[in-house]
Parts: structure tokens; sequence; C-alpha cells
């Protein structure tokens, strides 16, 4: 009976353990998906766009998108279009 009195305490620390990596991990990759987009919107607006709100801004943003998806997830070319916007917003 002590056993498992023993072994439900160590599962209880182990969940405990698991929960708070999980949640200490999710933050570090938002944190980090955040600078990321960030910078690509900042590489964008200042070297690309130049700094200026151009309306051709938003067919760069798509070309590079297009390039960009043969590579990566197919979710990274909406992530790119709002980067310009979130640089803008935080710069």
């Amino acid at each position: 009976m002590s056993e498992l009195i023993e072994n439900k305490n160590l599962v209880v620390e182990l969940k405990s353990l698991i929960l708070s990596i999980k949640e200490q991990v999710a933050i570090s990759v938002n944190s980090s998906l955040t600078l990321m987009y960030w910078q690509i919107g900042y590489k964008i607006n200042e070297k690309i766009l130049k700094n200026s709100r151009a309306d051709y801004g938003n067919e760069i943003v798509y070309s590079v998108s297009r390039q960009l998806v043969e590579e990566f997830e197919k979710r990274l070319p909406r992530a790119i279009q709002n980067t310009k916007q979130k640089y803008q917003i935080k710069g």
C-alpha cells in the first residue's frame, strides 16, 4: 500500500515537471517566432521597401512568400504577409 502512495506522489511530481517544461517550451517557441517574424518584417521594410509604404510592397511580400514556401512550411506565406505590419507596429 505504501508503495502505491509513493508511486502516486512520484507520478504527481512527474506530471508537474512535464507540464512545467511544456509551458516553458511554448513560451520560448512563441518568443522565438515573434522575434523571427519581426526580423523578417524589418528586413523587408528596410532592404526592399526602404521604409516607404508603397503599394508594390504587397507584391514584394507575395513574391518573397512564394520563394520561401518551397523550402518552408505552407503557413509561412501568411505569416510573412503579416510581418511587415508587425514590424511597423513594434518598430
